[in-house]
């Protein structure tokens, strides 16, 4: 009795024999007892192999733990790095992990099964183990695959086609973008936000007198400022044949008859149109940008529209990075 309890426990969802009634049954009833030994003991040997592969015990001189399997074991490179794969996969794979363990399936089916399996697909996948042979788990497996690459493909079309920056003027006149990026064009987006920011704080750090702190300036603010340092520095390539004053328009809104140095407003241009900025954004932008003067009637209609020049002249700009770049 104990015996055929046994035989019911490690045998799963076989058909279960009747007992045996001559030697060669009896025999094959031993192989097949055997070969659940062996799969439980191969279940053994890759949770020993997944501890030791995550402690680097094959860090003596071996590229990688399957190289160490293969020269201390004598098994085949590519087998051992099966092995290695299939260990680490079983981690989140509980139920194919638990019926391997009971010797119910074998380590051929868990192999192949491994590259398709997932928590929410895997109790599917045990029930195909349990009623289909070694062969058909493969054909279905390599089938499997086939269909997840070609889903892959049709979402990686679809992030391509998706993809989208918008940029609007909000109600009080800040410029706010929007963008949608395929994930490796959203990763190199967010190393270059997080490089612009490191320098930001840099240059901050440093700049700060001994004796007092820097200026508390948040997450959100830090990553607004290295977006508009990474636009910079993409301007002063090779981004934008323009030189440097070409960045910036400012339309100074001057009233027929009135000093030109008293502007009404002061407006730099977007996509959407003009944005209004303060005297202050005014003074600053005009040391490095293109200035055009805009001549209105007391009525807001405009006369005239001057011709655009900058507040340092090209070549005295020229002249000064030229000295700058010598310096350095």
């Amino acid at each position: 009795m104990a015996r055929q309890a046994r035989r019911r426990k490690t045998r799963g969802y076989y058909p279960r024999m009747l007992a045996p009634s001559t030697p060669v049954e009896a025999l094959g009833e031993a192989i097949a007892d055997l070969a659940s030994r062996l799969h439980a003991a191969t279940y053994e040997l890759l949770v020993m192999l997944r501890t030791f592969d995550a402690e680097s015990g094959w860090n003596t001189g071996f590229l990688s733990c399957a190289h160490w399997l293969s020269w201390r074991t004598g098994i085949d490179l590519g087998a051992a790095r099966e092995k290695v794969r299939v260990a680490k996969a079983l981690v989140v794979l509980p139920r194919l992990s638990g019926a391997l363990q009971r010797g119910e399936i074998s380590y051929a089916k868990v192999r192949a099964l491994t590259r398709v399996a997932t928590p929410r697909n895997e109790e599917r996948l045990l029930q195909l183990a349990y009623h289909a042979t070694a062969s058909q788990v493969e054909r279905v497996a390599r089938a499997w695959r086939r269909c997840d690459r070609l889903e892959e493909a049709r979402e990686d079309r679809k992030h391509h086609l998706t993809r989208s920056v918008s940029t609007y003027v909000d109600e009080d006149g800040m410029v706010v973008l929007r963008a949608r990026l395929t994930p490796e064009q959203g990763a190199v987006v967010q190393r270059a936000l997080e490089a612009a920011a490191e320098q930001l704080y840099q240059k901050s750090k440093d700049a700060a007198p001994a004796d007092s702190l820097v200026e508390e300036v948040s997450f959100a603010q830090r990553r607004a400022d290295a977006l508009a340092l990474i636009a910079e520095c993409a301007l002063q390539s090779n981004l934008d044949r323009g030189n440097a004053g070409d960045r910036y328009q400012v339309v100074l809104h001057v009233e027929a008859g009135a000093d030109t140095g008293e502007p009404i407003q002061t407006i730099v241009e977007v996509d959407q149109g003009p944005v209004r900025v303060s005297a202050e954004t005014l003074r600053r932008l005009s040391c490095d940008a293109a200035v055009v003067t805009m001549r209105e009637g007391p009525d807001g209609s405009v006369l005239g529209v001057g011709r655009k020049a900058r507040t340092v002249p090209t070549p005295i700009r020229g002249l000064t990075a030229a000295r700058r770049h010598s310096t350095t």
